[in-house]
């Protein structure tokens, strides 16, 4: 453009800047723009609430944003963003944005309500420990009404553990023991029952075990010291039982019990002899000591008196003189007189011993024997008395089958009396006469019976011939009777058939029409009538056969009675019992000779007999048993059954077997608790029996264990069906019990309570000096299981590193023997080396070396074996010279050895630190003749003398050279580089 244009476009310009806008809606100069308020050039509009603020009722007014082009809006306090098109902070629920309200949106339990960041939601503050999204859950461990208190059992707000001893089971155990139940931690398992002062005793988880020594009191313990007697309480656990017993020497005086719960010195006496000399000369005397007055205020009281069976006079104050009759001992005098013998001792003297004797009672004979029994014979038969026993009027005689023995003696028949052999009685001897021949033929040639009525000596010719029936008549006495037929009109008594030893009530012959009753055994059997010269019945039957019974069942029952035996016959109107034991039997009785069991209702079979309901023992929280008869006073048929039952139990059941009860005394166990009710916190597994799973049942008094990373968790036991306590999980802690801790070392872990996580417990030794290892508890584990102490471990770092020349100790063994930053136990031991020297080892003993001097361990140089040296080079004939040079021997530090050989001239070599100068080689060299040899062959005595002179002189220079080396080491050593080893720069 020229300028002349851009002067006209210039000119132009202005005039349009200095011109008047249109209208008002645009702004000057230029009219390029909308005025204040207004949007949307070049139209420009106006901003309102209603058009651009969405809606009405959201924002007081609107404006332009300064560049207008946008319109930005005054919202009301509920709503924000430039077009109010959002809720404002704590409003909600666009486009209506209400406040969040504590009371209607926390459940009015929140400090403060306010949206969430995307509003659409309320955000609760939750007051106190309210949780939960409204803030409607309180935890179980709290309470209270705003959740601001502890919860049931629970204690220390706000942390709120559980206090045990406010469970009521809990503390019931230690109220029932009259006793206080604490809960030291309740953050842990920790309760238990606690003595009531003055008693004192463990405390634990159940009853704890108190007592109280009634001596620590000092008014009790007074009344004893005042009446320089010792307080004693027998029985801690009780009351009132404190005593005052006698100090040694004294000791109670016999019978007495003064001051046993009564506040009052016991009776003592002082007896001499548990004191010497009086205990020591009676002793050695070998006899007792005896204290005539015991009494504390007498001395010199005390006698020795002879041990028994030894007697003799009291000595006092000195040993008595004694005798011993030895058949005073029990034993020696049992030994004689147990065989019939009498006990001797020639000689009481007590010294005197070993020569009691056995001797013969007379009528016994036979010679004394010292120590042991005599040899005695006696023929008891020769003694008056016994032969009269045995006297021949008694058809007996004696005989003595052993003249050594006593009481063998017997009585023996005399034939033709018979008769079993009686020892020291009279025989039982019988004759009958009968068996004679003659005196059966005398009666059987008559048609008659023998018959002997008395056996016994004494009546002989007392035999009788009797007449058969039926012919009566009177019986002949040792000669036959006069028989007769009995008369037609009458019966003879004889032909009544009747049991053996029956009594007929009739005699001889009884008349026709006459009525016998018959007896056996004091029982009537029956009668007989006399009809026509005949019995009618013709036989009287007085006893039942027992084989007439039937089998009883059952089979094994017990019969009692007479004649109740298979083969057996019952007496008339007795009875067989039957007994089997559970059963109810009965009786059979014998009526006029049949068997009557009218009384028996199940014959022959015995019925199982009932129990008695109330021989039952069944505990009182069971109810009544239930099943027929089972009531009190009842009865239970055998193979009946009573059941009980309880709330919350299991009872055992009691059968009728027989009369007597299976399960007499019934058991009532608790119900089982199932598994499935308890409530676990996440993360906790189960451990123990079986029943501790689901759907599993755990019975009474069992418990599940739970385990859960990094927690040790609550046991649930299982009380009368119900879980004592809900599971609960916290750091797990350790168990000291666990430990293996050396005797005698205590611990500041108390080994029946657990160790919180992160503890460690400190173990004291039982001495000073010591030290002991800590363990640390760490989820559960313990770093170590084994507590070492260590009498006073002995650092490494103590011991010389160099010795005074420098060299360097080595030092090795178990423990920290080669580092210098470890420790050796005590007792532990170091072995030493040192180059060139031989040293003694050193140990700690409690935490100080042992085996120092100066400081430093026992260090010797090291000497040289002369086997050593080479000396395979030397000449015939060589001989070495020095102290220790010679086979088998040593030659110490410094020392050298020298080489003498005909014709040569060898170097010495010398011992330094354990090793050969020249590694032990011996350097020889032949020397010039000197002289020619003799013409014998032997040595030129004055060469020889020669070299030995030489090699004495280097020897001697290099012992001297040995000197200054020494020295010149030292010197060396001082002016060694500060840290330099002293032997390498030596070298």
């Amino acid at each position: 453009m020229s300028a002349a244009g851009r002067c006209v476009a210039a000119v132009l310009l202005a005039a349009a800047v200095a011109a008047p806008c249109p209208d008002a809606l645009h702004e000057e100069p230029g009219c390029t723009r909308c005025v204040a308020g207004h949007v949307g050039f070049p139209a420009c509009r106006p901003c309102e609430p209603s058009v651009d603020c969405g809606g009405g009722g959201r924002a007081t007014s609107a404006t332009d944003d300064g560049s207008r082009t946008h319109c930005v809006c005054d919202c009301l306090p509920a709503f924000a963003g430039r077009s109010c098109e959002e809720c404002a902070a704590g409003f909600v629920g666009h486009p209506n944005c209400r406040a969040c309200d504590v009371a209607g949106d926390c459940s009015g339990h929140a400090e403060n309500a306010t949206s969430t960041s995307d509003q659409l939601g309320c955000d609760c503050a939750c007051r106190n420990h309210w949780e939960g999204a409204t803030c409607a859950t309180c935890p179980v461990q709290y309470g209270g009404a705003d959740c601001d208190a502890c919860g049931e059992y629970r204690v220390n707000y706000p942390t709120c553990s559980v206090d045990e001893c406010l469970i009521p089971t809990h503390r019931a155990v230690c109220t029932a023991a009259n006793q206080t139940c604490i809960d030291a931690d309740p953050s842990a398992h920790t309760w238990m029952c606690v003595c009531a002062v003055p008693y004192t005793g463990a405390a634990y988880a159940v009853a704890a075990e108190c007592t109280f020594n009634e001596c620590t009191e000092a008014s009790t313990a007074a009344v004893c010291g005042d009446a320089g007697q010792a307080c004693a309480d027998p029985d801690p656990a009780s009351e009132d039982t404190w005593v005052c017993q006698c100090i040694l020497p004294q000791v109670a005086a016999p019978g007495r019990n003064a001051g046993v719960g009564v506040g009052a010195p016991t009776a003592c006496l002082l007896d001499e002899c548990t004191l010497p000399p009086a205990s020591v000369l009676c002793a050695r005397a070998g006899q007792n000591c005896a204290d005539t007055d015991p009494a504390p205020e007498a001395q010199g009281t005390w006698v020795c008196r002879c041990r028994s069976p030894a007697t003799g006079v009291d000595g006092a104050g000195a040993p008595a003189a004694c005798e011993l009759d030895e058949c005073g001992i029990a034993v020696y005098a049992l030994l004689c007189t147990s065989h019939g013998q009498r006990c001797a001792d020639g000689n009481v003297s007590a010294a005197a011993a070993g020569d009691w004797a056995c001797e013969c009672v007379p009528p016994a004979v036979g010679a004394a024997a010292v120590s042991s029994l005599a040899t005695c014979t006696y023929d008891e038969c020769s003694n008056g008395t016994d032969a009269a026993t045995c006297a021949p009027a008694h058809a007996q005689a004696c005989v003595d089958p052993d003249a050594t023995a006593d009481g063998d003696w017997e009585c023996q028949c005399v034939a033709p009396w018979q008769g079993p052999t009686a020892a020291g009685r009279a025989a039982g001897c019988i004759l009958d006469e009968c068996s004679v021949p003659a005196h059966y033929r005398a009666c059987a040639d008559a048609g008659q019976d023998c018959h002997d009525p008395d056996f016994g000596p004494g009546t002989a010719g007392g035999w009788l011939c009797q007449c058969r029936p039926p012919e009566v008549g009177a019986a002949g006495r040792a000669a036959p009777g006069t028989c007769a037929p009995p008369p037609v009109e009458g019966c003879a008594v004889v032909s009544l058939d009747t049991p053996e030893n029956a009594l007929v009530s009739c005699s001889g012959v009884a008349p026709s029409g006459a009525v016998c009753g018959v007896r056996l055994g004091g029982a009537d059997c029956g009668r007989a009538r006399c009809e026509d010269g005949a019995w009618m019945p013709a036989a009287v039957r007085c006893g039942c056969p027992f084989d007439d019974l039937p089998a009883v069942a059952p089979a094994d029952a017990a019969v009692y009675g007479l004649g109740c035996a298979p083969g057996g016959t019952a007496a008339p109107n007795a009875s067989c019992v039957f007994v089997q034991r559970g059963y109810e039997c009965g009786a059979a009785a014998c009526r006029n000779g049949a068997w009557d069991t009218s009384g028996w209702s199940r014959f022959p079979t015995c019925a199982p007999l009932p129990c008695d309901a109330d021989a039952v023992e069944y505990p009182s929280l069971a109810g009544q048993p239930d099943g027929p008869g089972c009531r009190p006073g009842g009865r239970v048929a055998s193979g009946a059954a009573c059941s009980y039952a309880a709330p919350g139990h299991t009872c055992s059941t009691a059968v009728c077997r027989e009369g007597a009860w299976q399960g007499p005394q019934v058991e009532c166990t608790p119900a089982p608790c199932a598994y499935d009710v308890l409530a676990l916190p996440a993360g906790a597994a189960p451990q123990g029996d079986a029943g501790c799973a689901p759907r599993g049942s755990v019975v009474h008094g069992g418990a599940c264990r739970f385990e859960a990373a990094g927690r040790a968790c609550t046991d649930a036991v299982c009380r009368h069906g119900v879980w004592d306590a809900a599971v609960e999980c916290t750091a797990r802690p350790c168990d000291p019990a666990a430990l293996t801790v050396p005797a005698g070392v205590t611990s500041s872990c108390l080994r029946d309570a657990s160790v919180p996580s992160g503890t460690a417990c400190i173990f004291l030794p039982p001495r000073a000096g010591a030290a002991c290892s800590e363990a640390r508890c760490d989820l559960g584990v313990w770093d170590r299981m084994e507590v070492e102490c260590a009498a006073g471990a002995c650092p490494a770092a103590a011991l010389p590193a160099n010795d005074s020349r420098g060299g360097v100790y080595a030092y090795t063994g178990a423990g920290g023997c080669g580092r210098r930053t470890a420790s050796v136990a005590s007792g532990g031991a170091c072995a030493v080396t040192l180059h060139g020297h031989t040293c003694a080892a050193v140990t700690c003993q409690y935490g100080e070396w042992r085996g120092l001097a100066d400081s430093r361990p026992y260090c010797a140089p090291r000497m040289c074996a002369f086997d050593a040296v080479g000396a395979a080079a030397l000449p015939d004939g060589a001989a070495a010279v020095g102290i220790g040079c010679s086979p088998g021997e040593e030659v110490a530090h410094t020392a050298a050895c020298a080489f003498a050989a005909e014709g040569y001239a060898c170097e010495p070599v010398s011992c330094v630190f354990g090793e050969w100068t020249g590694r032990g080689a011996v350097v020889c060299t032949r020397t010039p003749a000197a002289a020619a040899p003799p013409e014998d062959g032997g040595v030129n005595g004055w060469a020889v003398a020669l070299v030995v002179v030489v090699s004495l002189c280097y020897v001697c220079a290099v012992a001297a050279l040995a000197v200054l080396l020494r020295r010149y080491r030292e010197q060396c050593r001082r002016g060694a580089p500060e840290g330099a080893d002293a032997t390498a720069f030596l070298e």
